[in-house]
């Protein structure tokens, strides 16, 4: 195994992890605005977050991200990125 092909092991096994610190959490805080969110993407290079209006009461989508950035930093505390 080449250093890249390690490197890019590495950062996709880092993506996943990180990725599950912060996924309850932001699901969480999405249904509790009207969303559903789901992932897709191959973890490994991207993360692409879908948030969908589920009910009618859903809060504008500046809302939604502003949720975000405040759930995101309590949940990802300690990884250096």
């Amino acid at each position: 195994m080449s250093a890249a092909d390690h490197r890019d092991e590495v950062m996709a096994y880092w993506a996943r992890w990180r990725w599950a610190a912060l996924a309850l959490p932001l699901k969480t805080k999405a249904r509790e605005l009207g969303y559903n969110l789901v992932l897709h993407g191959s973890l490994a290079r991207d993360i692409d977050l879908i948030a969908i209006p589920w009910v009618e009461s859903a809060v504008p989508a500046e809302q939604l991200v502003e949720a975000f950035l405040e759930v995101i930093p309590k949940h990802n505390k300690g990884n250096n990125a």
